[in-house]
């Protein structure tokens, strides 16, 4: 249920994580985060989620949700909304990489990025590369390794290990893409 209150909203989106995901503590850094909304930006956001409520295969509307809770800044509802809506549809690339990047910036937000942050965002990098065949994706991902994985940076067995495995699936999967795949190469 929404409390309609913008007052109360912004200590909802404070004080609790995600509701979709209650095991994931990785929302509690973005509840440090005061939620400065306009009236009518939270007029809408009480109008997408009661249509979403009512027919959660509304694509436009969960375009519309998801554009809403990132030009808000809404981390704690925005990971969820994306949730439901992967749940729904096969997600673009575009959304995907949006997906990603905002899920980097949240965990590099306190410096360097923790163990668990490393390992969510993997996770969520192997759902859109499962979920959307794009070179740009991998890119991505190996490109997130190179920059985030400390083991990887350290030239470990472990990163080395974790980096091959990466690059062969990247390969595998999209190597052999006729325009884009030379970029994996």
């Amino acid at each position: 249920m929404v409390d309609s209150d913008p007052e109360k909203m912004q200590e909802i989106d404070k004080a609790s994580p995600s509701e979709s995901n209650d095991s994931d503590t990785s929302d509690e850094s973005s509840s440090d985060e005061e939620v400065d909304m306009k009236e009518e930006d939270m007029e809408l956001m009480m109008k997408l989620e009661a249509d979403l409520e009512a027919n959660p295969s509304l694509y436009d509307t969960h375009i519309q949700y998801i554009d809403l809770l990132r030009r808000c800044r809404v981390h704690a509802r925005l990971r969820s909304a994306r949730e439901s809506m992967a749940s729904c549809f096969p997600l673009s690339e575009q959304l995907w990489m949006d997906w990603l990047q905002d899920e980097t910036e949240q965990g590099r937000k306190h410096g360097s990025m923790q163990a668990e942050d490393l390992i969510r965002i993997a996770a969520l990098y192997d759902k859109a590369t499962q979920d959307y065949l794009s070179t740009n994706i991998w890119c991505s991902y190996i490109e997130h390794l190179m920059s985030h994985d400390a083991d990887v940076a350290a030239g470990t067995a472990e990163g080395a290990k974790r980096m091959r495995s990466v690059c062969e699936s990247a390969l595998t999967a999209a190597g052999l893409h006729v325009s884009e795949g030379g970029r994996l190469w």
